[in-house]
């Protein structure tokens, strides 16, 4: 009998989110007092296919953190408003979208509550103390040429002048991580999560650490939380089926990947993930399948070799009757 020996052909520690890693951002713009609350904020590779939800914060802002560059939508939905499918694109630096809601007679309105006045983009971090905001901007800048001790001297004076800025939190917390200072991490992911509850990232940042700690338990349980907040969230679905494959449960791994494939069909990442499940499960064919499926997503991957070299492995083993 034929027995494939696991290859690690999927990076275990997870879907990290890094600062501005192809990001996109916005504001939600209305001429009249309406609140942001419950105002869903879709991401779409076109035009009614969504892979991704969040919901906008007080402020009417809302970000994605996307794996891939290129062009998408942004579709919002609001009662008494204009259907907005808005495009944006993705790329090395912070993709941003300013959405002007514009209101449409004859449909519903939704009840103001409070004044909400329009706000130049210059202003979307006005919450925060102006020095607060430049040091924040100042580690990110510092983060993208290497500097990282700076970076976190930089954001730790942030936090001292804006103790709940969210972004500085979640941020520091990747610097952290990335410097293998796992607790310091942790303690800023979990903070950036309860001023942020419904925003699925931090989850995602955490769970990501406790699989590179080799925690799949918790990891579980958090990714798990972040799928709660937000089912279309691929990263946070992602992570959840690597832990579950951790824990051994590969029936509800692939249940899980195969999630995160309907939100994200070119998360490739997620192929093979699900290449190992079966791997696992001696599901051969359906192994087979995922590895070409990986393998025509990306034709140049580095991982592009291993792939190869065990579908060769698998086909022969078909040729030859031992599996």
């Amino acid at each position: 009998m034929f027995i494939a020996s696991l290859m690690t052909i999927v990076p275990f520690s997870g879907w990290a989110q890094n600062p501005r890693d192809h990001a996109i951002t916005g504001k939600l713009m209305f001429d009249q007092g309406v609140s942001c609350e419950n105002v869903k904020v879709e991401l779409e590779v076109a035009e009614m296919q969504p892979i991704e939800s969040v919901y906008a914060d007080p402020m009417c802002t809302f970000r994605f953190v996307q794996p891939m560059q290129g062009a998408y939508l942004v579709h919002v939905d609001v009662d008494g408003y204009q259907e907005i499918h808005q495009r944006v694109d993705s790329t090395d630096a912070e993709g941003y979208a300013v959405i002007q809601m514009i209101p449409a007679p004859g449909r519903i309105s939704r009840k103001p509550q409070h004044t909400q006045a329009a706000v130049d983009v210059s202003e979307i971090m006005d919450q925060y103390p102006k020095k607060a905001v430049d040091l924040y901007n100042k580690g990110l800048d510092n983060h993208k040429k290497g500097k990282n001790e700076q970076a976190i001297k930089q954001l730790q004076e942030a936090l001292k002048i804006a103790p709940n800025f969210y972004q500085v939190h979640n941020t520091l917390g990747i610097l952290y991580r990335d410097a293998d200072r796992f607790d310091d991490a942790e303690e800023q992911f979990v903070q950036a999560h309860q001023i942020n509850a419904h925003n699925p990232e931090p989850l995602v940042n955490l769970s990501s650490l406790y699989l590179e700690e080799n925690k799949p338990e918790r990891a579980a349980e958090v990714s798990e939380n972040a799928v709660l907040e937000n089912s279309r969230s691929a990263p946070a679905l992602f992570n959840w089926g690597i832990a579950l494959y951790k824990l051994s449960k590969f029936d509800k791994a692939e249940e899980v990947l195969k999630r995160a494939l309907d939100v994200a069909p070119k998360m490739a990442q997620v192929h093979l993930a699900l290449a190992n499940v079966y791997l696992k499960l001696r599901r051969y064919d359906s192994l087979l399948d995922q590895l070409n499926a990986f393998l025509d997503l990306n034709p140049n991957a580095p991982e592009r070799e291993q792939v190869e070299k065990l579908r060769n492995q698998v086909l022969k083993a078909k040729s030859d009757g031992t599996i």
